[in-house]
C-alpha cells in the first residue's frame, strides 16, 4: 500500500512531477491538497463529493455537485469565439478528437525512453543530409538582465535564447519600423517585450501575443502608458484552432515554430 502523502507547513502535499517538487499552493481545510489538486483526495471525495476538471477550462477543478452553477460564472464561458477560430485547423486530421491513451506528458516517460527517442531522431537527422550550422548572436538590450546574479540557470537560458532571436532579427534588419510581431505561446510575454525595448518603444510596431491561458504577472504592465511605445494585443485561443488570415501578412514570427504553429503558419498562407 502506497504511503499517504504528507502536508508540510500548511503546504499541498501534491507532487508535481514535472517540476520536481510539490506543490506551494495551501492545502484547502479538511485535506492535505489545494483546491487545483483535490482530485487526488479520495479520502475527501466520500464526505463532500467528487472533483472533477470544469469542461470549459482544464485548468481547474470544481465538485461535481456544483457543475450546473459554476458553469454559469466560469470566467471561460465569458470569453467570445475569435474570427479567426477555425477549429482542429492545425491538428493536421481536421474534425479529428484523440483518445485519451493517445494523449500523453513527457514527464511521464522515463529518462531512458527520452534518450532513445532523441537518439531516434538523430540518427532520422543525419539520414537527410541537411547541414545545420549554429549561430547564436546576443544582442545589448539583455545585456544587464543576463549579467544579474539572481538569474537561475533556466532563466539564464531563456534570456541567452531570447537575447539570440533578438540578435538575429536585428541582424536581419527586422527591428523597423511598420511592422507586426506575433508571440505564439506568449505566457507572460518576455520575449515581446525585450523585442520592444531592442526596437526603442517606435510606435509604428505593433504586438500580438497569442496563448491559450492568461497568465499572471504578465510584462504588458509594463507598456500601459504611452511613454512606454506601444501597447500590446493579447489573442486568448489554442494554436490548434488559430487561423491567421490574410490580415496578417507582413507579419513577423518571433518564436521557433514546433507542430502546430508551423502548420498554423503554413494554413494561412496557403490562402493568400
Amino acid at each position: 500500500m502506497a504511503a499517504k502523502p504528507e502536508i508540510s507547513d500548511g503546504k499541498c502535499a501534491f507532487f508535481v512531477k514535472r517540476k520536481g517538487r510539490s506543490c506551494r499552493m495551501l492545502a484547502t481545510k479538511g485535506s492535505i491538497y489545494c483546491p487545483e489538486h483535490l482530485l487526488n483526495d479520495k479520502e475527501q471525495e466520500g464526505s463532500v463529493g467528487k472533483r472533477i476538471t470544469c469542461p470549459l477550462d482544464s485548468s481547474h477543478t470544481v465538485y461535481e455537485k456544483d457543475i450546473n452553477k459554476h458553469l454559469k460564472k466560469c470566467n471561460a464561458s465569458k470569453r467570445e469565439v475569435p474570427d479567426c477560430y477555425v477549429a482542429n485547423i492545425n491538428t493536421g486530421i481536421p474534425n479529428y478528437v484523440p483518445l485519451k491513451e493517445e494523449t500523453c506528458n513527457i514527464s511521464d516517460f522515463s529518462e531512458g525512453t527520452m534518450m532513445e527517442l532523441m537518439g531516434r531522431i538523430d540518427k532520422a537527422i543525419k539520414k537527410l543530409e541537411v547541414p545545420i550550422s549554429e549561430d547564436i548572436k546576443t544582442h545589448k538590450v539583455l545585456d544587464d538582465e543576463i549579467s544579474s546574479d539572481s538569474n537561475g540557470l533556466t532563466a539564464l537560458k531563456h534570456l541567452l535564447q531570447q537575447s539570440s532571436i533578438i540578435g538575429h532579427l536585428d541582424s536581419l534588419g527586422l527591428l523597423s519600423s511598420d511592422s507586426l510581431f506575433i508571440e505564439f505561446g506568449a505566457g507572460r510575454g518576455k520575449l515581446s517585450h525585450w523585442i520592444q525595448l531592442a526596437s526603442n518603444n517606435d510606435e509604428l510596431i505593433d504586438f500580438l501575443l497569442i496563448d491559450r491561458s492568461n497568465p499572471k504577472r504578465k510584462f504588458d504592465m509594463y507598456h500601459r502608458f504611452d511613454t512606454q511605445g506601444p501597447k500590446f494585443e493579447r489573442l486568448l485561443i489554442d494554436i490548434e484552432h488559430l487561423y491567421l488570415g490574410i490580415d496578417f501578412i507582413g507579419a513577423k514570427f518571433t518564436v521557433g515554430l514546433n507542430d502546430h504553429k508551423f502548420t498554423c503558419t503554413c494554413e494561412s498562407l496557403q490562402f493568400r
